[in-house]
């Protein structure tokens, strides 16, 4: 967490970023919301990076 960053530094946050090899940084603005749902049982798989 960087208190010096704010929502709309999200856009250039790729550019701070070592991502792993063949990896890359996208923004996307969703037109609709964005709905997860799990099945009864199942896993998530969480990947944090260095920031």
């Amino acid at each position: 967490m960087d208190p010096k960053r704010c929502e709309a530094d999200l856009a250039q946050l790729g550019t701070r970023l070592k991502l792993p090899k063949d990896w890359r940084f996208q923004v996307v603005t969703l037109d609709t919301d964005l709905v997860l749902r799990t099945f009864e049982g199942g896993e998530a798989h969480v990947t944090q990076d260095e920031l």
